[in-house]
């Protein structure tokens, strides 16, 4: 499940990332590189990117949280 969190923050970062540039990027001629995306709300896909960010910090507190607890378990066994 962890890793899973981690990944789909990564994921879900880039491709908010790469939607936040495209929503106002135009070509050489001023047209729109994608019109379906052109002129949204960028604060819509710098939201997700900001999800994204937090999925990957989630994830990666859990990673560190459960190696935490394995570790306090094999310092009990002793």
């Amino acid at each position: 499940m962890k890793k899973i969190i981690f990944w789909a923050g990564i994921i879900v970062l880039i491709v908010g990332l790469i939607l936040f540039f495209l929503a106002g990027a135009t070509g050489p001629d001023n047209q729109p590189w994608v019109p379906s995306v052109y002129q949204t709300n960028q604060a819509y896909w710098l939201a997700l990117s900001l999800a994204g960010f937090v999925l990957i910090a989630l994830g990666l507190f859990m990673k560190f949280k459960s190696l935490k607890s394995n570790a306090v378990k094999s310092k009990k066994k002793r």
